[in-house]
């Protein structure tokens, strides 16, 4: 077992020996089964050995290097808790093994260097995989860590990229103590709180009871953007809403209600609000990599180890954003064929990373219906005024003819009830039309002089001819007057 050299190993070693025979039992239960014991489960367990042991006591106090960011009640034991335990000492080993194969990787020639379960540096575990498989979820579960995502290669096993911001500083490690030092100087430096200035990390502010083994991911999709690329920005956020992604999911700074509220420091409430993101979406322009804040949440994602997903935006050239980030995966818009990757990478990292699941009719049709906008878009970007001007009206979608002249969508028996959420605007919407509707719906609100209060959006699922349904507009402010309107409609 390691000896502890410093106040922050002291106080994780201090918490194990308070706590080892709960400790002990997650990890036995992890490298049994592959996945961290619920709560619940893990509480029947200490009890079932007459072990006198609180759970959720334990879990308030684990040393933590950023606070936790499942929404789950799952109890995980972070590495550098785990190397202080003995039944873990054989994945930790192997964890070590990883991190040394990391760097050999990101300091070798290979353009996009890459993890894979049957890479020959892993041999010596030809025979123990599922131990390799359990150090690789260890340290996933661990951040910052030099993994930023990972995916099933079938018969090949898994495979990883590599995390940059935390992979070229390995050069040097030759224990687990040092990486997991590293892993302190990179808290520090992202603006984190060392872990020995804390006695008890308190539980993230998103952590909330669910079903005992539910471990699907339900943090934050955070867009990252610049704001002169908000009208981009704001396409692509209302076709993921259109496509099944629910609104409160979403960290978005160019939208009220899913941004940085009144009266929050920006930096403090950007680094909050990254270390609970399940995926972090990068619309990557020339504006962007001129933007210190854009560049912060850029490096932040990395070095938590967080899932990302930059997406270059033209005129940027795929080259002219390696060259400035580093060579990491990413998407481009360009093309059609680009552009279908694209949706379709963000179809599937939405579902691995944030736990979504969607209809595929449903995908399909907002990706139909907003793909000409975003392409137009990005046109305009790259003409001069005049001939911008021609392409932003190109995507404007002709009139249908309505029933008897009246507005395709009609709002009628409005009324506002206080919920647990907040105060509620009901709406009863009506398709006017004779063709069936999707869009985006937005109710804004005015004061007395005619000042906006605020603007929320709903989306709008297939409404048919002639039908009627009730919407919700959530976060409603006093108020004195408010309109309503389809903002986007298909």
């Amino acid at each position: 077992m390691p000896v502890p050299s410093s106040s922050s190993d002291r106080h994780t070693a201090t918490w194990v020996a308070s706590h080892r025979e709960l400790a002990t039992l997650a990890i036995q239960n992890f490298l049994e089964t592959g996945s961290w014991p619920g709560f619940d489960q893990l509480q029947r367990n200490l009890d079932r050995e007459d072990i006198v042991e609180d759970v959720e006591t334990a879990a308030r106090s684990l040393p933590t290097l950023y606070p936790w960011t499942a929404h789950d009640r799952i109890f995980r034991v972070p590495l550098h808790v785990a190397r202080h335990v003995a039944d873990a000492e054989p994945v930790v080993a192997a964890c070590l093994h990883i991190i040394l194969r990391v760097s050999e990787l990101y300091l070798s020639d290979d353009r996009e260097p890459e993890l894979r379960r049957s890479d020959p540096g892993l041999t010596r575990f030809v025979d123990e995989e599922l131990l390799l498989d359990r150090a690789l979820s260890l340290l996933w579960d661990s951040p910052p860590q030099p993994l930023s995502s990972r995916a099933s290669g079938g018969d090949a096993g898994w495979h990883c990229a590599i995390n940059p911001g935390v992979a070229r500083r390995l050069r040097g490690i030759h224990d687990i103590g040092d990486y997991v030092k590293l892993q302190r100087r990179i808290v520090e430096e992202a603006g984190g709180q060392p872990a020995a200035d804390a006695d008890a990390a308190p539980l993230p502010r998103n952590f909330s009871p669910a079903l005992d083994g539910d471990d699907v991911p339900r943090g934050q999709i955070f867009v990252s953007h610049a704001s002169a690329d908000k009208e981009l920005a704001d396409k692509v956020r209302d076709m993921l809403v259109l496509a099944g992604v629910p609104q409160e999911r979403f960290f978005y700074s160019s939208d009220r209600a899913t941004g940085i509220p009144s009266g929050q420091d920006v930096g403090t409430y950007l680094r909050e609000t990254l270390r609970e993101a399940s995926l972090v979406i990068e619309l990557v322009s020339p504006t962007f990599l001129k933007r210190p804040m854009c560049l912060m949440e850029l490096g932040g994602a990395w070095v938590m180890g967080l899932s990302t997903y930059p997406i270059v935006i033209p005129p940027l050239s795929r080259a002219e954003a390696v060259k400035a980030i580093g060579n990491v995966q990413m998407g481009i818009m360009g093309t059609a064929r680009e552009m279908e990757d694209v949706f379709d990478e963000l179809h599937d990292r939405l579902e691995q990373d944030a736990g979504l699941n969607f209809r595929l009719p449903q995908w399909k049709r907002a990706i139909d219906s907003h793909k000409a906008q975003i392409q137009a878009l990005i046109s305009a970007a790259l003409l001069p005024g005049d001939q911008a001007a021609e392409v932003d009206g190109s995507w404007t979608r002709p009139s249908t003819p309505t029933l008897g002249g009246a507005s395709p969508i009609g709002f009628s028996n409005e009324s506002i009830t206080n919920g647990r959420r907040g105060r509620e605007l009901h709406v009863e919407v009506t398709n006017n039309d004779g063709v069936v509707h999707s869009g985006i719906l937005a109710a804004t609100f005015y004061d007395a002089v005619g000042a906006i209060l605020g603007t929320e959006k709903v989306p709008l699922n297939q409404l048919g001819p002639g039908e009627t349904k009730t919407v919700s507009f959530r976060n409603v402010p006093d108020h004195t007057r408010r309109k309503l309107q389809s903002d986007t409609l298909f």
